[in-house]
């Protein structure tokens, strides 16, 4: 270990604090403090928010978070890579076959093709008009010169080409029932939310996700990672950012009250 989660554990301790009120005080769950202690970043959702919560953890402690995030992306550079395993090509081996299977077969469909041949040309002769038959194919008349206009439609109004405008009733501003959230995302995100009363989502969404949530009275966010990654647009409004990237914000709460007008 690189000796940040030491260095942060140490600080926890000496200020005789427990897990249970470090999670209490920055809201990060005290499994997560746990791996950050024991450098075990492999549970956390990504490099962006192992960055998040180290730097509130180090703000936490009084500790310089700079000083963390140095030393964990010094751990993180002196990471062994995976080498990709080497596979070997598997030959397989394909059967030849006889000179004398192949000519017979060139030659049954020489065979087929002159009998077909043959079929097709004795039933055309059979179809065919001679002049001396008297048979004169019938005329196909000929197009217009001028060809009359299309009728005028009966009632109604002519269409128009006008654009609606603030003027038009087509153009008046959409009405929402209850609540509508589009999440735009532009960076990897992870959220925890729900609507109204239904159960709890917790995951990881990557950049350039893009979701509408449709709720009757709110939606509250227990906990958004990297919340400056987030654009939510409230029944057609842009609420303001909730931060910068890596910030993590704890229970924030939109409702169709609170949309800025």
């Amino acid at each position: 270990m690189a000796g940040e989660g030491a260095l942060l554990r140490a600080a926890r301790e000496k200020k005789g604090w427990s897990l249970r009120d470090a999670e209490e005080a920055t809201k990060i769950r005290m499994r997560y403090l746990e791996a950050l202690e024991e450098e075990n970043y492999d549970i956390l959702p990504g490099a962006v928010y192992v960055k998040g919560f180290l730097r509130n953890y180090a703000k936490y402690l009084e500790i310089d978070p700079d000083e963390i995030i140095a030393m964990y992306q010094e751990s993180a550079e002196q990471k062994p890579q995976e080498r990709p395993q080497e596979t070997t090509p598997v030959m397989v081996a394909s059967r030849s076959r006889p000179k004398w299977l192949k000519a017979l077969v060139i030659g049954a469909v020489v065979v087929a093709a002159i009998f077909t041949a043959s079929y097709l040309i004795g039933s055309n002769d059979g179809d065919v008009q001679s002049p001396a038959s008297g048979y004169l194919p019938t005329p196909v008349p000929n197009a217009p010169e001028n060809p009359a206009p299309p009728a005028e439609p009966q009632g109604g109004d002519p269409p128009s080409d006008e654009e609606p405008n603030a003027e038009n009733p087509s153009s008046e501003t959409p009405v929402y029932e209850g609540l509508v959230l589009e999440l735009r995302l532009s960076e990897d995100c992870w959220l925890s939310y729900r609507v109204d009363n239904q159960p709890v989502v917790e995951k990881t969404y990557p950049a350039g996700t893009v979701m509408t949530l449709h709720a009757q009275q709110s939606v509250t966010f227990f906990s958004i990672g990297n919340a400056g990654g987030l654009t939510i647009i409230a029944n057609g409004r842009e609420l303001p950012k909730l931060g910068k990237s890596g910030d993590v914000v704890r229970n924030y709460v939109v409702t169709k009250d609170n949309i800025p007008q």
